[in-house]
C-alpha cells in the first residue's frame, strides 16, 4: 500500500490515541485496523478514518507512526503472522500485534435525539466557547461546551467559573420534537475545528450518551465523543441576569493596547488584577503589580455608564479581538458582545 496516504490517515486518527500512564488498557495506545478503516480510541473519543488496508489487527500507535514517518519508501507492506506484524519497505521491521478480540470500542447503537449540519457559523461559535472551557474534575460539565436547542434555535454555553461564553450560531434554527441538551468535551470540540473543511457540511448526531460527527470527504472521517454530565441550567439565567436592561457601548479604541500593558505588569503576580473604572464618559485602567504600576484613561461613548470591576487582564485580552461592544456591571462583571456572542468576565471582590 502507498505509505503517504496510510501515514496521513494515521495522523488524522492519532489525537484519539490514549496514554498508558493515564489508563490501564494497552489497547487504547494502539491503532485498530478493521478491513476498510482504521481508528484510535482513548475511552473518551474515537476518530475513525476510512482507509482500506484489509488488515484486522492492532498496532502500537506511537511506534507505528515513528517507523512509518522515518521511512523513505513509497510503499509499505504489512503482513501478519501469528502475533507478529512484518513491515516491508526499505528493509523489514517486526512489531508485536494486538488481537482484534481485545478491541474495546463499538459504535454506539442509539437513536439520535437531534441531527444537524455543522455550518461555519457553528464552528465559529465552538471556537469562541473554547475560550471559557474549564478543567474541573469535580464538575465535568464545565470541561466542555454545552449545546441547548429550543424555540430560539441552538445556543452554546461554556464556563470556567470565572469567565463564561454564550454563542448563538446564525441561521441555526433547529427543529426537533423536544429540547436537546448535551455537553461536548473540550478535546472533541478541538478536533471538530481541526477536521472541518471549508465548504463542507459535516453532520452531527446527538444521542443520550455520545455525539457522532460525520465529516465525509477524502478520506471520510467520523468522530465519536462521549458526552459529559448534565450542564447547569443556571447558565442561561446567569447571562439573562448580567445582560438584563443593559445598553452595550463600543469597546473604546486603544483598550487592547492598555490591557496588553497590564498583562506585562502583572505577568509575575500569582493574582493578576487590573482595575477598570467607568464614569463620566471615560474608562480608567489601572494596575499595581510587582513589576510596576500604570494608570490610563480612554474616552467612551456612553456618558451615563458607570461602574468598577477588578479583572484578570489575560481574561480580557483573549476576548477583545472577537467583540465590538461591552457594558459594565458594577462590582460584578464586564460583559462583551458582538452579534450572537456574549462573554462574561467576573469581577474579583475588592481587597
Amino acid at each position: 500500500m502507498k505509505l503517504i496516504p496510510l501515514l496521513d490517515a494515521l495522523k488524522i486518527a492519532a489525537p484519539a490515541l490514549g496514554e498508558l500512564s493515564k489508563t490501564p488498557l494497552p489497547v487504547l495506545e494502539h491503532f485498530c485496523f478493521a478491513d476498510d478503516s482504521l481508528y484510535a480510541y482513548n475511552d473518551r473519543m474515537t476518530i475513525i478514518v476510512e482507509h482500506p488496508t484489509q488488515l484486522s489487527v492492532g498496532l502500537h500507535g506511537a511506534t507505528l507512526l515513528g517507523i512509518l514517518g522515518a521511512s523513505a519508501a513509497e510503499e509499505v507492506e504489512i503482513n501478519i503472522k501469528g502475533k507478529i506484524a512484518t513491515l516491508s519497505g526499505s528493509g523489514k521491521i517486526e512489531l508485536p500485534v494486538m488481537d482484534p478480540a481485545d478491541f474495546v470500542f463499538t459504535l454506539p447503537d442509539e437513536e439520535p435525539a437531534l441531527s444537524v449540519a455543522l455550518s461555519e457559523d457553528m464552528l465559529s461559535s465552538i471556537e469562541m466557547c473554547l475560550l471559557s472551557v474549564g478543567e474541573d474534575s469535580l464538575r465535568p460539565e464545565y470541561n466542555g461546551i454545552a449545546l441547548r436547542t429550543g424555540k430560539d434555535g441552538m445556543v452554546l454555553y461554556s464556563t470556567d467559573n470565572v469567565t463564561a461564553t454564550r454563542a448563538q450560531p446564525a441561521g441555526m434554527k433547529i427543529i426537533s420534537r423536544k429540547a436537546v441538551v448535551a455537553v461536548l468535551p473540550k478535546e472533541a470540540c478541538v478536533q471538530i475545528l481541526k477536521l472541518f473543511k471549508q465548504g463542507s457540511k459535516p453532520q452531527m448526531h446527538l444521542g443520550e450518551k455520545v455525539a457522532i460527527i460525520e465529516f465525509g470527504g477524502e478520506p471520510a472521517v467520523t468522530l465519536v465523543a462521549k458526552l459529559l454530565g448534565e450542564p447547569s441550567a443556571k447558565l442561561a439565567e446567569v447571562f439573562d441576569e448580567h445582560t438584563a436592561g443593559a445598553t452595550p457601548w463600543p469597546v473604546p479604541e486603544g483598550l487592547e493596547r492598555e490591557i496588553a500593558k497590564a498583562q506585562v505588569l502583572t505577568s509575575r503576580d500569582p493574582l493578576k488584577e487590573c482595575v477598570i473604572v467607568v464614569e463620566e464618559g471615560q474608562m480608567e485602567v489601572s494596575v499595581q503589580a510587582t513589576l510596576g504600576k500604570m494608570n490610563s484613561t480612554l474616552p467612551i461613548t456612553d456618558k451615563k455608564a458607570a461602574g468598577e470591576v477588578r479583572v484578570n487582564p489575560d481574561h480580557v485580552a483573549r476576548i477583545l479581538p472577537h467583540v465590538s461592544h461591552l457594558h459594565i456591571n458594577d462590582g460584578r462583571s464586564l460583559v462583551f458582545s458582538k452579534n450572537g456572542l456574549t462573554h462574561l468576565v467576573s469581577s474579583a471582590p475588592k481587597a
